[in-house]
């Protein structure tokens, strides 16, 4: 039997905007904590989960789709695939030594390609897009975090040719509604997401790992819309009520569009257990 990381997380699957809204909550808090790899993982996540509402938004408008008729994104994601390999293989080289520049080399690997090139070019169209529009903005030379590093290693010009084929990339995916979306496609992409925010919410859990009460106290800032938004929905089951979603930006409820609902990918996880702190 498979198991998911979500499988080890004592939480209701919250909808897709709830989830967004407690990770940029906590991201909030791991940044002003100056925790880089919580904010990380978080960023991670919300760029799923936000292409994941992009495509449950597309489902409820009634757009299924056969998954072979993507237009030109195809062709388009072999180019942008070849281009990160070849970042990838540079920084890879410029990380040999034991000088600065090979710190950076180092360092830049981990942050963009923390599970190897596959990682990156081998997740779903969608969310390969919200990953790599997220690095193209952290490699900027004027605001990005990572624009010095892109410099120092020498993949600039690499830099510049993803700026040029992403936004083709994300126009062919969207040109004419080509990218409809069918339900076991939603499905997949959820569970994606709920093992994704569960590595979040673990990554908090294995930071602050002790008793003290400084590490209490993190854990709970960090976790307390999580906690919230998981009450939430229990108390909905509780009541036997409808599972309401939120505005990620905002965190106030949304009214379902009146088109057939996406039902939770699984069913739900147990309610009774002690709350994670």
């Amino acid at each position: 039997m498979e198991h998911r990381t979500f499988d080890y997380l004592n939480s209701r699957q919250l909808p897709t905007g709830r989830r967004i809204f407690a990770l940029k909550a906590m991201r909030r808090v791991a940044e002003g904590l100056g925790e880089a790899a919580i904010v990380a993982r978080c960023d991670r996540a919300i760029a799923a989960d936000e292409a994941c509402l992009r495509m449950e938004m597309t489902y409820r408008q009634g757009k299924s789709f056969a998954t072979t008729a993507r237009g030109g994104a195809a062709e388009l994601d072999r180019e942008i695939d070849a281009v990160w390999a070849g970042v990838h293989a540079v920084a890879q080289g410029q990380a040999v030594g034991e000088d600065a520049v090979a710190e950076q080399a180092s360092a830049f690997l981990k942050e963009v390609f923390p599970e190897g090139l596959a990682g990156l070019v081998k997740l779903s169209f969608e969310a390969q897009l919200a990953h790599q529009e997220l690095l193209l903005e952290r490699f900027d030379p004027n605001t990005g975090d990572l624009g010095a590093q892109v410099d120092a290693l020498g993949v600039r010009r690499h830099v510049e040719h993803l700026n040029f084929l992403v936004p083709r990339f994300r126009a062919e995916l969207e040109r004419e509604n080509a990218a409809k979306v069918t339900f076991e496609q939603v499905k997949r992409a959820r569970r994606d997401c709920l093992d994704q925010f569960a590595g979040a919410v673990f990554a908090v859990l294995t930071t602050f790992d002790t008793d003290s009460a400084e590490h209490a106290e993190r854990r709970a800032a960090c976790l307390a819309e999580f906690h919230r938004q998981n009450a939430s929905v229990v108390e909905a089951y509780r009541r036997q009520s409808k599972v309401e979603d939120v505005n990620p930006e905002t965190g106030e409820p949304v009214a379902e569009p009146e088109a057939e609902p996406i039902a939770e990918a699984d069913a739900p996880a147990p309610a009774a257990a002690d709350p994670i702190t």
